[in-house]
């Protein structure tokens, strides 16, 4: 079978149920790299603006033989999971990128947040019909976590993630501006709920309506909770903006609208398309080149 960790990709094992023995017969660590180097995450839980318990895997770099001094502040990135109905789980994301940010000094934290699976169906739903509403109030609470943290250097807080994760990003630097976020990084998510809707593929139509809103019918809702409505509010900082020109399901135009607006304010965004890619990566020399981007200003 295949299994994976957060310090290691997936390798192939055997499983002896009969002699309850475990064997190892791949080792997948790209370069050979040590094992014993990476980080593993450590589940902590925060209240959130309603008084529940959210969860959420904390990465923190790793200083053991390391020049790095115990009093050393680190920088810090929130990670929000995309889905929205998904889960962050303790992996190795990414294929690796949060190993290689933590080798470089940056702790990362990564919410589950109202909407994320696995706490209970009545949980997963409170994200349905409230993006931009509930969850970002919860990651608000997440940045004053990681902000009391004597280790962290509240001055270099940034913000990743893909699809919803993107729109939430997208909502922080725009709705929790007073933050000063230091970089951002959105890639293929949704900036205008208004346009958004309109955009998704005809069978997922009824399906969003549910999830996000009602484009006929709640205009000024979705206008409310886009953060392209917002952009006035951004303060100055580094955003990183990567889409697929053939994306199905987040249309090009979205990050097309964000990147205009921000640009015309004087903001420094960076805006990377891929024309091969749809939502998501299906070839490895993209993801690599997207990942190899990332940080560069945090």
């Amino acid at each position: 079978m295949l299994i994976s960790s957060p310090t290691s990709p997936f390798n192939i094992y055997i499983v002896d149920r009969q002699r309850e023995m475990i064997e190892k017969l791949t080792s997948a660590h790209v370069g050979n790299i040590p094992e014993q180097i990476m980080v593993q995450p450590k589940l902590i839980k925060y209240n959130s603006f309603d008084g529940l318990e959210i969860n959420a895997f904390l990465y923190r770099p790793n200083t053991t033989n390391s020049d790095i001094p115990g009093n050393h502040k680190f920088g810090a990135i929130l990670s929000i999971h995309g889905g929205p109905t998904s889960q962050e789980r303790p992996s190795y994301a990414y294929a690796g990128l949060y190993q290689y940010l933590l080798n470089q000094g940056l702790a990362i934290l990564a919410p589950n947040f109202h909407g994320s699976t696995g706490y209970g169906k009545s949980f997963e739903k409170k994200i349905y019909h409230d993006w931009g509403g509930n969850e970002l109030k919860d990651l608000e609470f997440a940045a004053k976590w990681l902000m009391s943290r004597d280790w962290i250097d509240d001055k270099r807080i940034g913000l990743f993630e893909i699809s919803f994760g993107g729109f939430a990003t997208l909502s922080c630097i725009t709705r929790l501006s007073n933050y000063n976020w230091k970089a951002g990084v959105d890639i293929m998510g949704p900036s205008n709920l208004r346009t958004f809707v309109k955009s998704v593929p005809e069978h997922w139509k009824g399906f969003i309506r549910q999830l996000v809103g009602d484009a006929e019918k709640e205009e000024d809702f979705l206008k409310t909770r886009s953060p392209i409505t917002y952009v006035d509010n951004v303060r100055l900082l580094n955003l990183l903006v990567i889409q697929g020109a053939n994306d199905p399901r987040v249309a090009k135009d979205e990050s097309d609208q964000i990147v205009k607006s921000l640009k015309n304010k004087g903001v420094n965004v960076v805006d990377i398309v891929f024309k091969d890619e749809g939502h998501g990566f299906t070839k490895y020399e993209n993801m690599v080149q997207a990942s190899m981007r990332t940080w560069y200003k945090l």
